[in-house]
């Protein structure tokens, strides 16, 4: 049986894109063993004065992997909130910062606003293979 040590830790990173969309992402933790799952929690909110549709797509790295390969798609009226929550998993040890894609269009706008939503303080999660001995 294998034990992997983690620390729970729960970091809230902000990033607000124009004057109307705001993400915020964090993970349940930074640290975990090669096959533990983390949940990506992904908080989206309409701060603005008109209807947003929002696409969301996780990007996942080479050494991780996600059961989740879809996009959600969702309106958000304003004031309207939304959560989030997708597993990642590490295949292969390692330091990974995860992102996740985030599109957005008002119903007025002619083209979309993408971007990328991560850590504000680039918060890497630590995948540490079990059978090695830490120095």
């Amino acid at each position: 049986m294998k034990l992997f040590a983690t620390v729970p830790v729960v970091l809230l990173a902000l990033m607000t894109v124009g004057l109307s969309f705001s993400c915020h992402q964090h993970l349940d933790r930074y640290e975990a063993g090669v096959g533990d799952e983390v949940m990506v929690v992904l908080t989206l909110g309409n701060e603005g004065d008109f209807p947003l549709d929002v696409k969301v797509t996780p990007t996942i790295q080479e050494g991780l992997m996600t059961a989740i390969s879809e996009t959600w798609t969702l309106e958000l009226f304003p004031g309207e909130g939304e959560c989030i929550t997708y597993p990642v998993r590490g295949e292969a040890p390692g330091k990974y910062n995860i992102f996740t894609n985030v599109i957005y269009t008002t119903e007025n706008a002619s083209r979309d606003s993408r971007f990328k939503c991560g850590d504000q303080f680039n918060r890497m999660l630590l995948i540490e293979d079990p059978l090695t001995e830490p120095n």
